[in-house]
């Protein structure tokens, strides 16, 4: 998962950034519907991710996902 695009990051640039945490909940509930639901193990590599402020959140939805 690639903290680095949402869009306070300042590596991003605007076209591709993501703008709401919510969005990396989404993000890996298709995972775990793609792989955990089935049966399919899975793990996740977290990097990226340059705004404190911001990575906390994204990284909490992300994994809330996983419940």
């Amino acid at each position: 998962a690639g903290f680095d695009i949402f869009f306070t990051d300042a590596s991003v640039g605007n076209r591709l950034a993501i703008k709401r945490h919510e969005t990396f909940f989404e993000i890996g509930k298709i995972i775990k519907e793609k792989t955990v639901a089935e049966g399919i193990p899975c793990f996740a590599v977290l990097e990226g991710g340059y705004s404190p402020e911001a990575l906390a959140l994204n990284v909490f939805n992300f994994l809330n996902a996983f419940e």
